[in-house]
């Protein structure tokens, strides 16, 4: 899952910037993940005639 490993170096860069972890990280995806959380499955019109 590149996108968790590329998000868990961002948070880590804020971390050394910030001298500490921060309180609260908010981020979102562009529809509904996977159960395996290896991609997103379900992105209402952007995947128009890939889904059904």
């Amino acid at each position: 899952m590149e996108w968790a490993n590329r998000l868990r170096e961002l948070v880590q860069s804020i971390e050394e910037e910030r001298g500490g972890k921060p309180n609260n990280i908010g981020f979102s995806a562009p529809g509904l993940a996977a159960s395996d959380g290896s991609c997103i499955t379900h992105m209402p019109i952007r995947l128009e005639g890939l889904v059904e």
